[in-house]
């Protein structure tokens, strides 16, 4: 089947196509706004990661000649490149969140450049282009990516998707043709990718495959062996540079059970996913009924490109012991563009403009009544939500509690302790505030050099010093740690002090369950020479 241009002049095919575009990257801001209006950096992953590249910034060698080259040793992991951009980006923004989320949404405009050119070069239908960056941009892994700022996968699909705009170049020109820098794109980017994640390692065996498959259909060689030469001396150099398996790593072990609940789980989580079956049933069959001559076109080699990749990147996963939805974020993309290419062929058969305005507000309703939207994570507070995170709080706290004062931090777990800590302690420039910490893990900050005191058991004594108390409420997610913070506070509020307890602060949300989510932060009012 072939695809016929929309348009018949340059002056139409250039405004439709700026148009389209702009459609096509601003589509992300139907739930990114908030997150840009209201920027915060999150409880995971941001302090440590911030405190690196405050490191990384005062001693750039150190850092280099430790872990850039020799990669995480103590996780047995080697991403280094990762690491350099996001510094790059801490150069830039800094401290200030709104710069980091600026940047976020940039990388991600990008990577909705790319595929809407990419589908555009193939389809020539704007609309099939902008419905491939819908499907994409319209997913709760997507948002949950982009509305975190320390994940890899928006690394790894920014390069893929550049990957796949600089392969489309080359394979559309004839064989023989000078292409001296686009394969030095190519090989920048597939190092980019072995570099920023160890599961980019599925580009070698899809190499392995589509050199196999020009050697059967004897077409393109040439080109495939380069593309599989790249991708074998890009790993060698990886493996050979990357630390032995560590902590990390160990959690990636090939077992039956393990597998099979991941594939339950993902395939369960998979966004479009009954539509991609559906698509996935109508290709086979059309694929299967049609000639070979008909079959053999761009569209087809790149859908069974994007098709072999989306599930090669869902399936590095199934060994994984700690599987999360986001990962989902590269292998969604894949399929994303495999089913634009499919549906292209359906929307071609249909000649009234109508359509694809009704197709693309269908899209969105759709959208808006999936998970992107009520989708929360933890502690990362909805983009959708008018509602400021954890992270704004402490910001309000270090700016408005008194000199030398003694708050209690209702926390248990590792990382969020020290991202207390962290914040109040070493960014927000409170180094007066001592931390009071019911967590099994407060003593190990304390030998790290953070003001905290363990606690035990709370008592009498304990409450004569405290100031303030900040509770961090993480909803019924954790309900068992909201009901041990709220036999602490039940147990404050039957102190001689239940008079003088009053809240300064409080920035909930329902959550549907016994428990909102969002920060609460008390303060003491001490009887004169009692504090």
């Amino acid at each position: 089947m072939v695809i016929t241009p929309v348009v018949t002049s340059k002056k139409e095919f250039s405004f439709s196509l700026l148009c389209f575009w702009l459609i096509a990257i601003l589509l992300p801001l139907a739930w990114y706004w908030p997150r840009i209006l209201h920027a915060s950096f999150s409880m995971i992953d941001d302090p440590s990661d911030l405190l690196l590249f405050s490191s990384m910034q005062s001693n750039f060698a150190d850092w280099f000649f430790d872990q850039g080259i020799h990669g995480e040793v103590a996780n047995g992991r080697f991403r280094p490149l990762y690491w350099l951009v996001r510094f790059f980006y801490f150069l830039i923004a800094g401290m200030h969140p709104t710069g980091w989320t600026i940047l976020h949404y940039a990388n991600m405009a990008i990577t909705l450049s790319a595929t809407f050119f990419l589908v555009h070069f193939l389809t020539k239908r704007y609309f099939v282009a902008l419905l491939a960056c819908a499907l994409w941009s319209f997913s709760p892994h997507t948002m949950e990516n982009y509305v975190r700022l320390a994940t890899q996968e928006v690394w790894q699909v920014l390069y893929l998707s550049l990957l796949f705009l600089a392969g489309f170049h080359i394979l559309r020109q004839s064989p023989g043709k000078g292409h001296g820098l686009h394969w030095g794109i190519i090989s920048a980017l597939i190092f980019a990718l072995y570099f920023t994640k160890e599961t980019s390692i599925v580009l070698l065996p899809f190499s392995i495959i589509t050199l196999l498959a020009a050697l059967i259909v004897k077409k393109r060689i040439k080109t495939w062996t380069a593309f599989f030469l790249i991708n074998l001396s890009v790993f060698t150099l990886q493996h050979t540079l990357a630390p032995s398996r560590g902590e990390y790593a160990s959690q990636y072990v090939f077992q039956f059970e393990t597998i099979f609940s991941n594939l339950k789980f993902f395939c369960a989580e998979l966004q479009w996913s009954w539509l991609l079956l559906g698509l996935f049933i109508l290709y086979s069959i059309r694929i299967s009924v049609l000639e070979t001559p008909a079959v053999s076109t761009a569209i087809h080699y790149w859908q069974s490109a994007t098709l072999t990749l989306g599930i090669a990147f869902f399936a590095v996963y199934l060994p994984w012991g700690e599987p999360v939805t986001r990962y989902l974020l590269i292998a969604e993309y894949c399929f994303a563009v495999f089913m634009s290419l499919e549906l292209s062929h359906y929307i071609n058969a249909v000649t009234k403009k109508n359509l694809s305005i009704w197709t693309l507000s269908a899209l969105l309703i759709f959208a808006n009544s999936s998970p992107a939207i009520s989708a929360v994570h933890g502690t990362f507070f909805s983009p959708w939500r008018n509602f400021k995170g954890h992270v704004y709080a402490l910001r309000w706290f270090a700016d408005h509690a008194k000199t030398n004062a003694n708050v209690i931090v209702l926390e248990y777990e590792m990382e969020l302790l020290h991202s207390n800590l962290a914040y109040l302690q070493r960014f927000f420039h409170r180094n007066d505030l001592t931390v009071y910490s019911p967590s099994p893990y407060a003593e190990s900050y304390q030998k790290q050099g953070y003001a905290v005191i363990p606690l035990t058991v709370i008592t009498e004594e304990i409450i004569d010093k405290t100031d303030y108390i900040i509770w961090q409420r993480r909803g019924p997610g954790r309900a068992d740690l909201e009901q041990a913070h709220q036999q602490i506070m039940n147990q404050l509020f039957q102190s001689k002090y239940q008079s003088k307890i009053k809240n300064t602060y409080s920035e909930l949300v329902p959550t549907g369950g016994p428990f909102p989510e969002g920060t609460e932060i008390w303060k003491i009012d001490h009887e004169p020479g009692q504090n």
